[in-house]
Order: C-alpha cells, then sequence, then structure tokens
C-alpha cells in the first residue's frame, strides 16, 4: 500500500509540475520583462510558492487597474462638469 501511496503521489505532483511550471514560467518572463530570469530549484515547492505569487500578483493587478481606470472616469466627469 505504502508503494503504490508514493508512486500515487509522485503521479500527481508531476501533473501538477506539468501544469503549473509553463504558467510560472510565463509570469516570470513577464516580471523580469525580457531580462534574465535568476536560476531557481524547479521543485513541487518552488513551483507552487511561485505559483500562488503569480496569481497573487495578477489579482493585485487587476484591482489595481479597476482603480485606475474608475479614478480616469472621474476625472472626465468632474472635467466635463466644469465646462458646463
Amino acid at each position: 500500500m505504502g508503494r503504490k501511496l508514493n508512486y500515487v503521489r509522485l503521479v500527481l505532483n508531476f501533473v501538477l509540475m506539468s501544469i503549473l511550471s509553463p504558467q510560472v514560467q510565463q509570469w516570470l518572463e513577464n516580471l523580469f520583462a525580457g531580462g534574465d530570469i535568476p536560476d531557481y530549484e524547479i521543485n513541487s515547492h518552488t513551483v507552487n510558492v511561485l505559483y500562488a505569487m503569480a496569481t497573487q500578483s495578477e489579482r493585485k493587478a487587476a484591482l489595481a487597474q479597476i482603480a485606475i481606470d474608475d479614478i480616469e472616469q472621474k476625472s472626465k466627469e468632474y472635467l466635463a462638469e466644469g465646462k458646463d
């Protein structure tokens, strides 16, 4: 039973790495904007941590963009009121 469980864990780890690793790599390439990406050990722990960082970063960027869009819209409305 122990061998089967270890095998299942290895397979799941491999599947997880094959799904998340390209997404992490893409995020790092965008983050470093064409510069050199620092070396890091590619294992399940680092990929999971970097994936969590990537998703949190993307969420915060989306929220920041919403705030920027809102401020721009309010600025336009304010300027339009001043012209009346």
